[in-house]
């Protein structure tokens, strides 16, 4: 909200004597959006990547560093600490991330990075934006509350290995993202994923690997899908979630476009049913190939099923390594 600033002016009219108070508002710019980031302690030479000619940055030690135009085109920042610090370095960043065209690497110290206060202007896409940050612990609710404009979230926080929980509303502003794939992959410290994060994401058309090898995922929050009504892909959406015990009923009711299930609960271990109706309402699906391989703890599958899929041309290895099932329902 833009900040206002109240003014008073003394005014005087020469005949009289009498001064009038004249009360001016002005209203001021709204306060530039910084990206806020904390290192290692121990950290000694660190990097920020994709800043814009001019961005400015302050690396918590004393020093500013101003991204030359030499340092934009290279599109890497490099610093090296001179002193030593007991506590996270606070690294803050006055300019843009420039992520438009296709990227290769996190914006950030990977090695280093440990938390992220704010986020400041994101140009371009949030594809890898974190991606292999091991020591990333949490991230604020409101992260992406400037990313409306946001097609694209894969491989965000792949490899966070260390990321212990995902912030309610997190997406709640990214109305035009359209690739959740890989997103979470490989988070295997996430024990939850909070209730309605996807529900503004109404556009969505990719969740392949989002949550693959979360493997202290334990539940699915119910409706977790249930506004994303043009998803194709889920392909190993929950691949290797091996502490998941559970499927909430109606996981996909709304998703009547989806086209590929192949492995999506491929290796979830610790699963022990499939809930009726799972699939009641995908009749455009084509593949379910693995989707249930190496589920060693499913023991049973409800009739029907796969009723109302009457186009899936793949199968392949769907129920592969279920040792625990005893029985497959008639007419499946």
């Amino acid at each position: 909200m833009s900040e206002i600033r109240e003014t008073t002016l003394h005014l005087t009219q020469d005949a009289t004597g009498k001064t009038l108070d004249l009360k001016v508002e002005q209203k001021l710019p709204e306060p530039k959006p910084l990206t806020v980031i904390e290192l290692k302690p121990d950290t000694t030479e660190t990097y920020i990547n994709n800043l814009t000619e001019g961005s400015v940055v302050d690396w918590g030690d004393g020093t500013k560093s101003v991204v030359t135009a030499d340092e934009a085109q290279a599109k890497e920042v490099t610093h090296t600490y001179a002193d030593t610090s007991t506590a996270n370095r606070v690294v803050t960043i006055d300019g843009v991330i420039d992520r438009t065209g296709d990227q290769t690497t996190s914006a950030f110290d990977h090695e280093n990075l440990v938390a992220v206060q704010s986020l400041g202007e994101l140009r371009g896409e949030a594809r890898l934006l974190f991606i292999s940050c091991s020591s990333l612990t949490a991230v604020p609710a409101g992260l992406f509350d400037n990313c409306t404009a946001v097609t694209d979230f894969r491989y965000c926080f792949y490899g966070c290995s260390s990321l212990t929980a995902i912030p309610e509303g997190l997406f709640a502003n990214c109305t035009a993202v359209k690739f959740f794939g890989d997103c979470f992959s490989g988070c295997s410290s996430l024990t939850a994923i909070p209730e309605g994060l996807f529900d503004h994401c109404n556009g969505v058309w990719n969740f392949k690997s989002c949550f693959e090898d979360c493997t202290g995922l334990t539940a699915i929050p119910e409706g977790l899908f249930d506004h994303c009504t043009a998803v194709e892909h889920f392909n190993d959406c929950f691949r290797g979630c091996s502490s998941l015990t559970a499927i909430p009923e109606g996981l996909f009711a709304n998703c009547t476009a989806v086209k590929f299930f192949g492995h999506c609960f491929y290796g979830c271990s610790s699963l022990t049913a499939i809930p009726e109706g799972l699939f009641a309402n995908c009749t455009a699906v084509t593949d379910f190939s693995s989707c249930f391989s190496s589920c060693s703890s499913l023991t049973a599958i409800p009739e029907g099923t796969f009723a109302n899929c009457t186009a899936v041309t793949n199968f392949g290895h769907c129920f592969y390594g279920c040792s625990s099932l005893t029985a497959i329902p008639e007419g499946l």
